[in-house]
C-alpha cells in the first residue's frame, strides 16, 4: 500500500457556476507524488485518486492524464475528467520590499482551472482536509494500492 496525503480543493466556475472538487497530492519530494493522478466527476461530484498505468505514464502528459480519466470513467460508470490548470495567479513579487514586508503580503500562487463544463476559468474557493471533505458529504474514492494518511 502506498500512503498518500494532500488536500481537496473545491473549485467554482466563474461563468456557469459549476462547483466541483479536485485533489492536490502533497509530498516531501516529487518522487512521493510521481505517477499519482486525480479524476473529477462534475455530476455527481466526486473525486477518484489513483496511479497512472504504464501506458498512461508513457504517453505525453496531457494524453496520459486523459487516458487515466477515461479508464476511471469506465470503472465507475460516470464521466470523469483530469482537470487542467490554465494559469497561475501570483501574489506580489516583493520587489522593493524588505523581507519582513514581503512576509506580511505574501500569498501562495493560486491555480486557475479550466471548467470541464464550459471551459471558462474556475478558481479554488475552499481547501479541505480529506476527512473534512468526506465528513461534509464529499465522496473520495481510491483506486489500487493507495491509502490516505
Amino acid at each position: 500500500m502506498q500512503r498518500i496525503e494532500g488536500q481537496v480543493q473545491q473549485v467554482r466556475c466563474s461563468t456557469c457556476t459549476a462547483a466541483f472538487p479536485t485533489f492536490v497530492f502533497a509530498g516531501d519530494t516529487d518522487m512521493a507524488t510521481s505517477g499519482l493522478e486525480t479524476a473529477t466527476s462534475v455530476q455527481p461530484t466526486f473525486v477518484v485518486l489513483g496511479k497512472l498505468d504504464s501506458d498512461e505514464l508513457g504517453a505525453e502528459y496531457a494524453a496520459g492524464r486523459a487516458r487515466f480519466a477515461s479508464r476511471i470513467s469506465r470503472l465507475f460508470g460516470a464521466e470523469l475528467v483530469a482537470l487542467t490548470i490554465v494559469r497561475w495567479v501570483h501574489g506580489p513579487s516583493g520587489e522593493g520590499m524588505t523581507f519582513q514586508q514581503f512576509q506580511q503580503v505574501h500569498r501562495p500562487s493560486e491555480p486557475i482551472y479550466a471548467c470541464p463544463n464550459c471551459g471558462s476559468d474556475a478558481a479554488v474557493v475552499e481547501r479541505l482536509r480529506p476527512a473534512d471533505f468526506i465528513e461534509q458529504g464529499g465522496r473520495l474514492e481510491l483506486v489500487g494500492e493507495l491509502t490516505l494518511t
